[in-house]
């Protein structure tokens, strides 16, 4: 009898998390892998190479086995044994196996009966069966595996309660997927932009209940680019003409990251979206798709719909019943989905796109997948077409060819909105992308280029090589190849390298020559497009009836370009009715009763489909049929009157548009002959907007009440399809979204004002105005609360102030005076000592670090209050949210007492989710808390669960625990979820933004959007005041440090210097130092304000360049010294100098001056020059004051006469010749 597994194991339930605990378990006992114990194998002939998903399972299985042997034998040698191709297993051994894992995943028998299906545990073992087979090259015998399955019938499914039957499961009908889609659409659901919803939408039609497979699932773990997203690259987009010759609208998707069979695990799934009838409003994805793609203005020449419906028919016959919408390359690489992405909780994250398995993931969470096999089953489909509509084959097991090419669909949708189901649809996606014309092998000038490639030509001259050295030993290859000589096997490795190498190099020749033919067709389809959309109302209709159009009116093309489209055969393709595209494009349901007599029919509809699409209906030809004739009546009518007559009909086209509710804008298809350019600048959203509005149903989830999307399911629809492309874009929440932070006592009054008392401001306005206003006036309250009855004197030590008129003005008094005079110490080291006088007379004494731990420890021990109130209001430390609570928590010991019930709950949620703390990508905050505060234990609980006004202080106060640091100071992420790893200051700023969701960088300009830095320090927010970019300078360098400038190069330091209009000229510190506003010299606010009123000595400290432009400016002269300049611009002071300005300096004054100005006052007195500061000052001052100069004063130019009694000759100044001579003597 095997023994149970020991206590530690049986902890572990039957979840995934139990296995991957008890898979690690394991593995620290037996210490090898499954690729180790497939090395070992003595005999590998029965080895077979598996799939990476396949090779997962059967390491899970095969730890479990090593579990139970570990836990049933004596040690790590019998496991080791037993799991050998010269041991097999006996029955006996496998039924305790069996035991021991039904029982280890019940909980030794403590659950509830019935928790395991019988069914799940048979799979399980012959899943076990396969996984040793391929270990060992073993297979277990048919009659254990019978044995063994009665076993588990009888013996273990009586003893567990193994449930035979299938359990009721709940079933996805069609009142819920109608409940489904229009809760997205309801103004309640709390979406915070109208693009997120139209993601939603468009996931919802292609993943979810669109022509994709059920299949085709998307959370499969072995492949790593599940971690992609679709982009606008990735789309293949064109128009086709219906059976019923109407353009539509079709595009394939490209997935390389769908789970399922293929050929090659590099090869793409396409995926055909394509325009349905109105019925089918609710699964088109073409819808979705246009209002992102005309939103981000993707397609080239096709700015909005009426350019891209206005393409002639002809056009698109010619190319194959195709005609290609290009992407535009800038954007190639833009994704589709993007934007912030929200959870079950409808909790917003910042992401910059969408991934298929995030976007997957998110529609699981909000029950889109629920049930959706038991719907199939529940709907009428079999097991067999549930099958075949995944790509598996009942019969073979050899996978079809055809598949790659192929998509099959069980169609889901007539099955949820009642009508019969249809199987039969199978859309050949590989001949939307075939041009009947592209080469179908490679050119003669391609193989030149193949047979030419380095690599190529490397392996066939080792393969000469090769057989060179096999035919010296041997006379033949058979005669080498019937011996079995290594030789051979060696020439032969180089010959199937040869062979396999040339084969890629081909089909990459031969991909890139078929691209090159579809581009230049596509291009030559472009072309001729903008000439047929020059064209008028009258031509088109010509061109359809078979009339002739006239010469003027198409531009000739070139001779050489009609050449080469013959070399090409572009017109000759010709396109078979009966064909398989016709096939797939083809509407193959046909309209109901009610389309006949509303939309379906053109003649008698209210709103013409054709008109909206940008063609003409009946009655306007017959209209310019009668033009037609009069202009032939009129013979001798000029040109220029035809001219306008077109422009005309075209303008009154467009208006009828208009009216229509449709799209563009008079003047938007061009008719001008020369460029033919028909694009448009105006989007397909602008002109819907009036109309959209108007029709803008009330959506609510009511009974007995039509949505809009419950009103797709079948019911006759006014809105056209381009209106609901523009509503798409345009439905937006009537009020704050649920995403929005309901703080309390927020709600405007009846007159769209401030709530709070005293203020009048419209909060419709300034929307943000509401919440600070709130939470100052909420910290105004506790101030002067707080100080009731101690206005009267200033408690600290030896302080004389008495009788406060408020109490924000003794709070005030308390830091400037006591708390926070320690000048140029930081705040967070500054050592204070407490000197509150205690009511028995003594001082309180207490020491403490940091300035904000004593303004802590005077609030809770002495009830003072100490801050400085800026312009803004009272500090944000006083009044916080509690977002558990929704409440307001006034003062410190409250937030202390508050937050202590909270703390160990907030950081236990926090740490389990990366994203807990990210916020959204508005100016807005929610109550985000710090990272760094939050999971640091030592601090005080108040300061850990501090929240923020908005984003740039939240983003100010997480860059200041980094920023400050050198940039090659190496940090950790806070988060106890990351793995310890250490990260300079950049890189932690992008591993927080990108994985953790926090916004500390600016927003993109124009849009908003939250952004990484990728290495820019300047992008992140450091600095309260928004600094506006200069000459695409981003950042705030106004407020750097001298060191930080220092480290710029001296070219962008210049740069800087010519945006700031100072002295580009001088090294490197010197630029540094006039563009540092701490080097820059300070002068007072009026200063600031008016140069003209500056005194003689604030002029001085200026900069000399500034000085001479303003004497420029003023017309005065611009040379001399800055003590000159200064006393020029100076309105105080007369211009000229005299000895009466400086009779009352001291000689210290003098020796204070500039050396430029000393050196220029004693040239100006007559007074030598070549000297230092302090003898230039005596000779000024000897100078201006002649009772105190010394009598042997030889500061004048003039030298005395040598005959004099005061001459005296210079010393002879040194030589070296003279020091050596000293130094020998």
């Amino acid at each position: 009898m095997a023994q149970r597994l020991p206590d530690e194991y049986r902890k572990y339930g039957g979840t995934l998390a139990s296995r991957i605990a008890l898979k690690a378990q394991s593995r620290g006992l037996v210490g090898d892998t499954i690729t180790q114990d497939v090395q070992q194998l003595e005999d590998t002939r029965h080895t077979k190479k598996l799939a990476p998903p396949t090779i997962k399972l059967h390491d899970e299985y095969i730890e479990w086995l090593k579990a139970f042997f570990e836990a049933t034998e004596a040690g790590k040698g019998s496991t080791v044994v037993k799991l050998r191709s010269d041991y097999r297993i006996s029955l006996a051994e496998w039924k305790a196996f069996a035991k021991w894992h039904i029982d280890l995943r019940t909980g030794g028998g403590d659950g509830p009966n019935g928790a395991l299906s019988l069914i799940s545990e048979k799979t399980r073992m012959s899943s076990t069966f396969s996984s040793y087979s391929a270990l060992t090259g073993i297979d277990v015998p048919t009659t254990t595996r019978s044995e063994l399955q009665g076993y588990l019938e009888k013996d273990l499914s009586a003893q567990f309660g193994l449930y035979n039957n299938m359990r009721p499961k709940k079933t996805a009908g069609v009142d819920d997927f109608k409940t489904f889609i229009c809760g997205g659409y309801d103004t309640n659901f709390g979406w915070p932009s109208a693009r997120m919803r139209t993601q939603w939408h468009f996931l919802l039609c292609t993943i979810a209940y669109g022509v994709l497979r059920p299949g085709e699932v998307i959370e499969s773990s072995c492949y790593l680019n599940t971690k992609q997203a679709l982009r606008y690259k990735d789309v293949n987009a064109f128009l086709y003409i219906d059976k019923n010759d109407q353009i539509k609208f079709g595009a394939v998707l490209r997935f390389n990251f769908l789970k399922g069979k293929r050929l090659k695990d590099h090869e793409y799934k396409e995926l055909l979206i394509r325009e349905t009838d109105n019925t089918r409003w609710a699964f088109d994805a073409t819808i979705p798709f246009l209002a992102l793609a005309f939103e981000d203005q993707v397609f080239e020449d096709c700015p909005n719909a009426q350019v891209m419906y206005n393409v002639n028919r002809e056009d698109i016959r010619r190319n194959n019943n195709r005609f290609p919408l290009r992407i535009k390359k800038s954007i190639a690489d833009l994704c589709i989905l993007r934007q912030a992405l929200p959870d079950d909780k409808r909790k917003v994250h910042p992401s910059k796109a969408w991934t298929w398995k995030s976007a997957n993931d998110y529609l699981k969470k909000l029950a889109e997948h629920l049930g959706y096999t038991d719907m199939l089953v529940h709907c009428g489909v079999d097991a067999a077409a549930v099958k075949q509509a995944s790509g598996h084959n009942e019969v073979s097991r050899v996978f079809l060819t055809s598949y790659k090419s192929r998509l099959t669909m069980v169609d889901v949708q007539n099955m949820l909105i009642g009508l019969p189901p249809d199987s039969s649809a199978i859309y050949d996606t590989q001949s939307l992308i075939r041009f009947i014309n592209a080469p179908k092998l490679v050119s003669a000038a391609g193989l030149i280029l193949v047979d030419q490639d380095p690599k190529l030509m490397q392996l066939r001259q080792e393969q000469l090589e090769a057989r060179s050295t096999l035919l010296d030993e041997f006379q033949s290859l058979v005669e080498a190849e019937r011996v079995s000589s290594p030789l051979w096997y060696k020439y032969l490795s180089k010959q199937i390298a040869v062979t396999t190498l040339r084969s890629s190099l081909v089909d990459k020749q031969l991909k890139k020559e078929r691209d090159e033919f579809i581009e230049k067709f596509n291009q030559r389809a472009l072309e001729n497009a903008k000439v047929s959309l020059a064209r008028s109302a009258k031509e088109i209709e010509a061109t359809e009836q078979g009339q002739t159009i006239p010469e003027d009116t198409v531009t000739p093309s070139n001779s050489t370009e009609a050449q080469e489209d013959d070399s090409w055969n572009v017109f000759d393709c010709t396109f078979d009715d009966e064909s398989v595209v016709d096939k797939g494009l083809d509407d193959t349901h046909s309209s109901s009763p009610d389309d006949e007599e509303g939309e379906g029919d053109d003649a008698d509809a209210d709103v013409d489909p054709d008109e909206v699409d940008g063609y003409v209906g009946e009655e306007e030809d017959d209209e310019n049929d009668e033009d037609d004739e009069d202009d032939e009546g009129d013979e001798d009518d000029d040109a220029e009157e035809e001219d306008n007559d077109d422009d005309d009909g075209v303008e009154g086209r467009n208006e009828e548009l208009m009216d229509l509710g449709g799209v563009g804008d008079s003047g938007s298809v061009s008719n001008n002959e020369e460029s033919g350019d028909a694009s448009s600048d105006t989007p397909i959203l602008a002109p819907l907007y009036e109309r959209a509005q108007r029709l803008r149903p009330q959506v609510k989830l009511e009974k007995n009440t039509l949505t809009l999307l419950e009103t797709l399911f079948g019911q006759h629809l006014t809105t056209t399809r381009f209106e609901i492309i523009g509503m798409l874009n345009l439905i937006k929440p009537d009020q704050r979204s649920s995403c929005d932070i309901q703080y309390p006592n927020e709600s405007p009054t009846q007159n769209g004002r401030c709530p709070v008392i005293g203020c009048d401001k419209n909060v419709l306005i300034y929307k943000r105005h509401v919440h600070s206003c709130v939470h100052h006036n909420l910290a105004q309250q506790y101030v002067d609360t707080f100080a009731q009855g101690k206005l009267d004197k200033c408690e600290f030590e030896n302080c004389p102030r008495q009788h406060f008129n408020s109490g924000s003005a003794k709070a005030i008094h308390v830091y400037q005076a006591h708390v926070g005079q320690n000048k140029g110490v930081s705040r967070k080291t500054v050592r204070w000592q407490c000197k509150v006088l205690l009511p028995d007379g003594r001082i309180c004494g207490e020491i403490i670090i940091g300035q904000t731990s004593a303004q802590n420890h005077i609030e809770l021990e002495h009830d003072l209050l100490s801050f400085y109130k800026t312009k803004k209001g009272y500090p944000a430390r006083l009044v916080s949210y509690c977002d558990t609570c929704k409440q307001w928590v006034i003062g410190l010991f409250n937030q202390r007492e508050h937050y202590n019930q909270h703390i160990s709950e907030v950081v236990e949620e926090c740490s389990a989710d990366r994203l807990s703390l990210a916020i959204r990508t508005d100016r807005r905050a929610k109550p985000t808390l710090c990272p760094f505060c939050l999971f640091d234990a030592s601090k005080d609980c108040s300061e850990r669960m501090q929240s923020f006004l908005t984003v740039e202080q939240f983003a100010r106060h997480v860059n200041a625990h980094y920023i400050h640091n050198d940039d090659e100071v190496l940090h950790r992420c806070p988060y106890p979820t990351c793995p310890d790893v250490s990260l300079d200051t950049l890189q932690i700023a992008d591993h927080l933004i990108e994985h953790h969701g926090l916004r500390l960088a600016r927003a993109l300009p124009g849009t908003g959007q939250h952004r990484t830095i990728q290495g820019q320090r300047e992008l992140l927010v450091i600095t309260a005041n928004r600094q506006i970019p200069n000459k695409g300078i981003v950042g705030n360098r106004h407020n750097w440090a001298f060191k930080t400038l220092l480290q710029q190069s001296i070219e962008q330091l210049r740069a800087w210097c010519e945006i700031d209009g100072v002295s580009a000229e001088g090294s490197k510190s010197d630029l540094a130092r006039r563009l540092c506003k701490s080097e820059r010299p300070k002068i007072n606010t009026h200063a600031r304000k008016d140069r003209k009123n500056l005194s003689i000595g604030l002029l001085r400290k200026k900069p000399l360049e500034d000085l001479r432009k303003w004497c420029e400016e003023d017309g005065l002269p611009t040379d001399g010294t800055k003590m000159e300049l200064a006393g020029r611009l100076c309105k105080r002071k007369p211009t000229e100098y005299s000895k009466t300005v400086h009779q009352s300096w001291s000689l210290d004054t003098f020796m204070q001056q500039a050396a430029d100005d000393l050196k220029a006052w004693c040239q100006k007195y007559g007074l030598r020059c070549k000297a230092n500061k302090k003898e230039l000052s005596k000779r000024i001052y000897n100078h201006l004051h002649p009772d105190e100069a010394d009598s042997d004063d030889d500061s004048r130019i003039s030298e005395p006469d040598s005959d004099s009694d005061d001459y005296r000759p210079r010393k002879k100044a040194k030589t070296n010749k003279d020091r050596k001579g000293k130094g020998k003597a």
